[in-house]
């Protein structure tokens, strides 16, 4: 998995699921488009829509500083999209049987997690990466 933070908690994600990170670049925004869709950056000729994470979770938009990055995921060339991120931190590993549901007291972005898992003495939230990078 790969872990990320955002507003301060860390998240992750299937690291086969991110096809690259990418230092922040110059986007260009996008009118009549939901707040959470900072607008599109280019990529090696390609478009690519970026995401704040933290808005698409309902959090105040992200912080953007020479640690932030694009997470570029999507499931194939034509469908890729970039989720800006706080910080990147590693790659992690952790059982599968340490994953729990999400509480039932979640109230805000609820659906676009998978799980929380346990790892030492810190709690990591699983994203669901197809809802959470998902416009419109």
């Amino acid at each position: 998995m790969l872990a990320f933070l955002l507003g301060g908690e860390e998240y992750v994600l299937p690291v086969d699921q991110v096809h690259e990170v990418l230092k922040l670049r110059e986007i260009t925004p996008v009118p009549h488009t939901p707040d959470y869709l900072l607008g599109v950056c280019s990529l090696r000729g390609t478009v690519l829509p970026v995401v704040d994470l933290a808005r698409r979770l309902g959090f105040a938009p992200g912080a953007c500083d020479d640690k932030s990055r694009i997470l570029v995921t999507g499931p194939d060339a034509d469908d890729r999209i970039g989720l800006l991120v706080d910080r990147v931190k590693s790659v992690v590993r952790f059982p599968a049987s340490s994953v729990r549901p999400v509480p039932d007291t979640v109230e805000r972005g609820m659906e676009f997690l998978r799980g929380i898992a346990r790892r030492d003495q810190r709690l990591i939230i699983l994203l669901d990466v197809e809802k959470a990078a998902a416009v419109g």
